[in-house]
């Protein structure tokens, strides 16, 4: 009698692991604040994570960089741990985007207030600031706008963002103008291997 095949502890994280072009060290270029995973760290959130990559696991035990930045490509490898941890069975991924939205939500809110942000116009006014202030080597830029509408290029390499991340991008830009009193907002994501990922915004 064969032994029953036993399924992968981090299925998502290991999936985004191997699209990797060069394991963890993979687009050295793009970094991320730090202070994102530090804060994450205080609260708890990465407790109980075990048996992951070395890079990883320096990121939730070990002291942050001296810098203030680290490798987009290992937060995003945290984040999928937590998914695959925390976040199992058949609403997993439903249920790690609202946690992840809500994030996502506590830092643009804090950010629009910190610069007077008050309404959807001044939140794209500001957008690429704001993004800047937590990445580097991608970047967000609105190319054009009318009254109800704007189009976002984002900017990264291919292979950096897994789907549940573009999800999360493209939910974190319908928050940004909801805060900022649009009515109805739609974010549409278009896929431009070349460039990154356009992004159609749209509200009454």
């Amino acid at each position: 009698m064969s032994s029953p095949v036993l399924r992968p502890r981090y299925p998502e994280l290991d999936a985004y692991a191997e699209t990797l072009p060069e394991g963890w060290a993979s687009f050295a270029e793009c970094e991320v604040n730090a202070a994102l995973v530090g804060g994450l760290r205080e609260r708890g959130a990465f407790d109980g994570l075990d048996a992951l990559p070395t890079e990883l696991h320096a990121a939730i035990t070990g002291p942050l960089p001296a810098s203030g930045w680290m490798p987009e490509v290992v937060s995003i490898g945290v984040f999928l741990a937590v998914r695959d941890a925390r976040f199992p069975g058949p609403t997993g991924e439903s249920d790690f985007l609202g946690w992840f939205e809500a994030l996502n939500h506590e830092v643009l809110e804090t950010q629009q207030q910190a610069l007077g942000i008050g309404s959807h116009t001044a939140a794209l006014s500001e957008l690429s600031a704001v993004w800047a202030r937590f990445h580097r080597g991608t970047t967000m830029t609105v190319t054009a706008r009318t009254p109800r509408t704007a189009e976002i290029a984002f900017a990264h390499p291919a292979r950096l963002f897994p789907p549940a991340w573009m999800e999360a991008r493209r939910r974190m830009l319908v928050g940004a103008l909801v805060r900022g009193g649009a009515v109805q907002p739609e974010v549409r994501a278009t896929v431009d291997a070349a460039r990154g990922t356009a992004f159609s915004l749209r509200w009454t």
